[in-house]
């Protein structure tokens, strides 16, 4: 956790809140809900590129722009 450029980003209750709401857009199963936490974690601050190996997960977020490193 004590990386170069690493931040962690708090959880508030508003994130627990857009979980639910990110739930009843995007109906997911399994693991994927933690995909959801994710994005219900970036967005209440301000984060809305996100790097990963598993583009496909995060794709269907408008709101997201998806970077797969290279």
């Amino acid at each position: 956790m004590a990386l170069p450029g690493l931040q962690i980003l708090p959880m508030p209750s508003q994130v627990v809140a857009g979980w639910i709401h990110l739930l009843g857009r995007h109906a997911v199963e399994g693991a994927g809900v933690f995909d959801l936490q994710i994005v219900a974690t970036m967005l209440p601050n301000g984060v809305q590129r996100i790097y990963t190996f598993n583009p496909g997960d995060f794709q269907v977020f408008a709101e997201l722009t998806v970077v797969t490193p290279t």
